[in-house]
């Protein structure tokens, strides 16, 4: 016995996002990849946390020390970003902030030490 197909339903067709004069599809992929990223990689230290404990024995307050540096740090640089992006160029920014993301990321797996990761 054959079962019926049903009718497709068809839903009006979304309207597109109105994006501002002169702003590519290009530009609007490389912003939201970039907020992508930013937000997968704020949580990394958190996950990473426990990997941490256990390969460099650090104790609960240590873990917690870093948590605390991690937050100042980020309360410090979000405004001088803010700034820096009303003075200078985006793309020499966007350069700077991937090369400087990905030398934390190499130092942090080359840590040996509580310090190593404090600095």
């Amino acid at each position: 016995m054959r079962i019926p197909r049903l009718p497709r339903p068809r839903f009006p067709r979304p309207e597109p996002i109105p994006r501002a004069a002169g702003v590519s599809r290009r530009a609007v992929a490389l912003g939201l990849g970039g907020r992508f990223t930013d937000e997968l990689l704020s949580g990394l230290p958190e996950v990473l946390m426990p990997t941490l404990q256990r390969t460099l024995g650090l104790r609960y307050s240590q873990i917690g020390v870093l948590a605390l540096v991690l937050d100042y740090v980020g309360a410090v640089v979000e405004p001088a970003n803010g700034l820096l992006i009303d003075l200078w160029q985006r793309r020499w920014l966007m350069a700077w902030g991937a090369a400087l993301l990905g030398l934390s990321v190499i130092v942090i797996g080359a840590a040996t030490s509580f310090f190593m990761l404090v600095l």
